[in-house]
């Protein structure tokens, strides 16, 4: 069938690879290979009229590369990473909206807590840590209490099949970009009539991998120890994410969200008085009243765990203070 003197067949099928290829790369991309191919083809046939290399020589190497363009287009159609359109994320931030919205606790106060506000958001910390890959390894003391994030996104994802248009890892950052967004929404219920209030303005990027076992895995990443000093978180999120000492301040005002637990991270407390609100009340606490340190451990239990209290504010990170 792959005859160089037929040079019709030969033409046809090059039309199928290149339009197998601009629709998996861009139309731009297909009009190059079909280029490319051709100007191979005119090639070959120029060779072969010339009668410096033998018919059957070229026969096999026009249908070997023509071959292994067509099977490198359909494995990339097979396995290609999901394209999303803007419809689509759209779609998934409304169910992941609906899910941290009434998805509420009761914490240290009487009112309903949004619980999964700050619970994703240091989901997409600890996942990143390493690089971001919707993997966790919850029997990591410092990953403790992040099933109650991990568990209702894992069920949302599989029921609605997500995982042909998106990656888990995907999937958490979408949600933690949701997550501060309803956030600062709380925020601006409160302070739209007395000053301006912020709203963060995130571009959400896929392309992100999962690593095999997703959402679990058995790796150990170290996260940063909660009793080091200014030089130590410096280095760590330099290391890590490459932040500047802007980057590290701004990063630290994620703590306005949630609070930390005993059964957790063995600390006890919120960070700021309204823990489902994304704003600078973290900055504004740290740097009035007197703060103390107190032991935090429950008695019976053997040893001490030190924390900064500042009424029922609490602060174990020795750098911000």
């Amino acid at each position: 069938m792959f005859i160089l003197k037929d040079k019709n067949v030969l033409m046809t099928y090059i039309v199928h690879v290149g339009a197998c290829v601009g629709i998996h790369f861009g139309r731009g991309f297909g009009v190059w290979a079909l280029y490319f191919i051709k100007l191979c083809t005119n090639s070959m046939f120029f060779i072969s009229q010339s009668g410096v290399v033998k018919q059957a020589i070229h026969n096999m190497a026009n249908m070997a590369w023509l071959t292994s363009l067509f099977v490198l287009c359909i494995s990339y159609s097979v396995f290609a990473e999901p394209s999303l359109t803007e419809t689509q994320v759209g779609q998934i931030k409304k169910k992941l909206t609906t899910l941290i919205s009434n998805y509420k606790t009761t914490g240290l106060s009487r009112n309903g807590f949004q619980a999964l506000i700050p619970n994703i958001v240091r989901l997409n910390f600890h996942d990143c840590v390493g690089g971001c890959d919707g993997c966790v390894n919850l029997k990591n003391s410092d990953n403790l209490g992040l099933g109650v994030s991990i568990d209702p996104l894992e069920k949302l994802y599989k029921d609605n099949k997500y995982n042909k248009l998106i990656s888990r890892a995907d999937f958490w950052v979408l949600a933690g970009i949701t997550a501060l967004e309803l956030g600062s929404q709380n925020l601006r219920g409160r302070c739209r009539r007395t000053r301006s209030c912020p709203k963060p303005v995130l571009k959400f990027q896929y392309g992100r991998k999962d690593c095999k076992t997703a959402p679990s895995t058995s790796a150990k990443r170290e996260l940063p120890n909660n009793h080091g000093d200014l030089a130590h978180l410096k280095g760590y999120l330099a290391k890590e994410f490459d932040f500047n000492e802007r980057e590290t301040v701004a990063i630290l005002g994620a703590h306005s969200l949630g609070m930390s637990r005993r059964n957790n991270s063995g600390f006890a407390g919120p960070w700021a008085p309204r823990r489902a609100e994304l704003s600078n009340q973290y900055y504004i606490t740290l740097s009035s009243g007197e703060w103390t340190q107190g032991n935090v451990r429950r008695r019976g239990r053997n040893g001490a765990r030190y924390q900064w209290n500042q009424g029922v504010m609490t602060d174990y990170v020795n750098t911000t203070l």
